[in-house]
């Protein structure tokens, strides 16, 4: 069996399990296909850092610094707030996951992993500036460690005695082909499943991915036939849709780089970065992690040594940040692709946000179908 039918495969079938609070509890599965990604008011949400050409972000600024361009077309900004550190009790709920990816990781990295965590966790007396959480990602699912605590001690102690947590493997890279489309789309479940999740909590969530990334599968969409690649498609609108409502921005880190084994030559992700608007156009690396990353408002971390400095770098733009709102074009078109695109009136500043959304059709307000006698 060719890789592209592969892939298609386990494209089609994809289960989503909600996150497992406890070992013992089981998970619910629910066909990927079956969510609605439409938003019942049309609003959306940005959550907008801007930093300036040292990477620091930038404060002060007002709702007339903005303008908002939606398929380059400029939209009424509805509403504006600021948040500066520390006010805290003025801002929207803030929340920081640590997501550990063992999926696509080497074990040794893994162990590594935990030691620089739980160094960072114990700084500063254990104690934590926002909320955090811990999610170990796996094969079988996803095992959350906690509650959100500002109690690093706390989930330093929850990674030391969760060891059977970052053990549950079954998929390795040496699995070949098969192995590959296996990672790829249980990588691509799980990520969706931890968005819907989280999509019940109010305010921002800062996820900061400890991934080398998921197999890229690049050479597989020349390959894919339209079948394969529309639903490569629907499942592109999907994770990108869940992202979104769920208010994540996504970072990535890389173990490997960080721990000093991530010697692989290192994919250009820039190349997929373009918004896809047609299935025709899509290719697996389009969701590719750093690509997800990048389109959430995030940033993709691959050099560094020390796990910690890198969380404490991502962290760093919560200093300050904006959050706006709008309301979605309406569309006839279901998955109708929007570029998005925010400019300061500023020179030298440079805005993250996110990069688009998929439109869909307003279903409330067509008259019902007519049913057939």
């Amino acid at each position: 069996m060719k890789v592209s039918h592969r892939l298609c495969i386990f494209l089609a079938s994809i289960s989503i399990p909600l996150i497992a609070q406890t070992p013992e509890q089981s998970p619910t599965p629910t066909k990927l296909i079956q969510r609605d990604p439409g938003n019942s008011d049309n609003q959306i949400t940005l959550d907008v850092v801007v930093t300036d050409k040292s990477g620091k972000p930038q404060a002060g600024l007002q709702q007339q610094n903005f303008t908002l361009l939606d398929n380059k077309s400029a939209q009424k900004i509805l509403s504006f707030q600021a948040v500066e550190e520390p006010s805290t009790k003025s801002a929207s709920p803030l929340e920081v996951v640590l997501f550990i990816d063992i999926v696509n990781t080497e074990v040794q990295t893994v162990s590594n992993e935990r030691l620089q965590l739980a160094k960072y966790l114990h700084q500063n007396n254990g104690k934590l500036t926002y909320p955090t959480s811990i999610v170990v990602a796996t094969n079988t699912g996803m095992r959350n460690l906690g509650e959100p605590t500002l109690d690093g001690n706390a989930l330093a102690d929850a990674v030391g005695k969760n060891e059977d947590a970052f053990g549950l493997r079954t998929m390795h890279r040496a699995a070949g082909g098969q192995g590959m489309n296996e990672r790829y789309t249980v990588s691509l479940r799980n990520l969706y499943s931890f968005a819907t999740f989280e999509a019940r909590k109010p305010g921002r969530k800062m996820v900061i991915w400890l991934s080398p990334g998921w197999p890229l599968l690049a050479s597989t969409g020349a390959q894919m036939y339209s079948e394969g690649k529309d639903q490569l498609f629907s499942t592109l609108v999907l994770v990108s849709t869940a992202i979104q409502q769920a208010r994540m921005t996504l970072y990535s880190i890389d173990p490997e780089g960080a721990g000093g084994s991530g010697l692989r030559s290192r994919f250009s992700y820039e190349s997929y970065l373009k918004g896809i608007a047609n299935a025709k156009d899509v290719m697996p690396p389009n969701l590719s992690l750093p690509v997800l990353v990048t389109h959430s408002g995030g940033r993709v971390l691959t050099t560094g040594n020390d796990i910690g400095s890198q969380i404490k770098d991502c962290i760093s733009d919560t200093k300050a940040f904006y959050v706006l709102t709008f309301k979605a074009i309406p569309t006839e078109r279901s998955n109708d692709y929007h570029a998005l695109e925010l400019k300061v009136d500023k020179p030298g500043l440079t805005v993250r946000t996110d990069a688009g959304y998929y439109a869909q059709p307003d279903q409330s307000s067509k008259p019902p179908e007519k049913k057939k006698e």
